[in-house]
């Protein structure tokens, strides 16, 4: 038990030292002088699969844009939904749209990839089905892009408001993984991306070869990133940190679909570049080792005062990181719940760990054999 006090003394330092430079990285705003744009439209696709609950206020919210000063379109692209969506979509009236509807293939990303190849400007912009935007969003996330000269930006997003403390854990979440998205952007490490508001040059695209490659259903968003990373290097990405940019989605509602969601997000990461690959499993295993230790105590009692203050110093750490983005996106209601939210937490990630391993990951009625 000698060497228990140093290990976990040292990953709780180096825990804080990769918060400490995400938050710095959050306060940053992304920069690149390398490169330069030009602006002929941008193309909005909408990929979506049974989002009957949802399109009519997506499209709503899209009908309620500012107007621009550039050309856009709107494509949806049905995955084989088989409740109405498809009906409730060709009912609504909104200008600058077009329907496609994949055959041969399925899912997200192959959705995804047919609209890229109907686009007819340089800029595409994702956006989920069961989303809102402000009326601000497009301005702002093209202004992001075109001025920056990024080959991709992603945004701010939140999870829509509603009663109840899975909600509010999902959002602080949210935030948590807001600022290590920003933060690793505007560091030049960028491990992260929201698909639900990610933009990127088509020619970007086509010039990784898409998602060619990608045997993964999940990750429509971050090995994208990676991929454009890779190609034109971590600064030819961006981040719009702005609340005009910010995206309200819609949150898992209960803790199976929860778990289902986290499965796929955590076997999508077998899939990550080495050094994402490291990141995401030492900040993973840091969690599940402090859900472990805390739960050690109850044996051995004497090192509760030990485990509590590394504990109560990861807590901390994450506080720094997660209460700007909490007052960026205007949350404050989120701040007392924080310190429930922190201890729970490890456990929560120790939970999504297990489930990976017993859990056949599923979606919308499909059972994904590759997550």
């Amino acid at each position: 038990m000698s060497f228990f006090f140093p290990v976990l003394m040292l990953y709780t330092f180096s825990y804080s030292v990769v918060i400490l430079l995400h938050w710095y990285g959050w306060t940053k705003k992304s920069r690149n002088k390398s490169f330069s744009s030009t602006m002929d439209g941008v193309s909005v696709i909408i990929a979506f699969r049974n989002e009957a609950k949802h399109l009519s206020d997506c499209v709503q919210a899209l009908r309620e844009l500012k107007s621009l000063d550039f050309p856009y379109e709107f494509i949806f692209v049905d995955d084989h939904s088989d409740d109405n969506s498809v009906a409730l979509l060709e009912a609504e009236v909104l200008a600058n749209a077009q329907l496609l509807h994949l055959s041969a293939t399925a899912g997200k990303k192959a959705a995804i990839s047919k609209g890229v190849a109907a686009a007819r400007y340089s800029y595409v912009l994702l956006l989920d089905a069961d989303s809102i935007v402000p009326t601000s969003w497009l301005q702002s996330m093209i202004e992001s892009a075109v001025f920056g000269g990024f080959k991709a930006v992603g945004g701010l997003v939140k999870f829509k408001e509603e009663n109840g403390f899975l909600n509010k854990f999902l959002n602080i979440e949210m935030c948590s993984l807001m600022g290590i998205t920003a933060g690793g952007i505007n560091m030049g490490f960028p491990v992260l991306a929201n698909g639900t508001n990610f933009l990127f040059r088509k020619d970007a695209f086509v010039a990784v070869n898409g998602y060619d490659g990608d045997n993964f259903a999940s990750g429509d968003d971050v090995f994208l990133l990676q991929k454009i990373a890779q190609k034109f290097g971590a600064k030819s990405i961006g981040f719009n940190g702005e609340v005009s940019a910010m995206v309200q989605t819609q949150a898992t509602l209960n803790m199976k679909d929860l778990l289902q969601q986290r499965v796929r997000w955590a076997g999508k990461s077998k899939g990550y570049r080495l050094s994402a690959k490291i990141f995401t499993a030492f900040v993973g295993l840091y969690n599940v080792l402090m859900a472990a230790v805390l739960l050690t105590t109850v044996f051995f009692p004497y090192l509760l005062p030990f485990v509590l203050t590394m504990f109560l110093c990861k807590m901390m750490m994450d506080a720094v990181l997660t209460i700007p983005v909490v007052l960026r996106t205007q949350q404050q209601n989120l701040l007392p719940f924080l310190p429930l939210v922190g201890l729970l937490y490890p456990f929560y990630i120790a939970l999504t760990a297990a489930a990976a391993v017993l859990m056949t990951p599923q979606w919308k009625g499909r059972t994904i054999g590759n997550v």
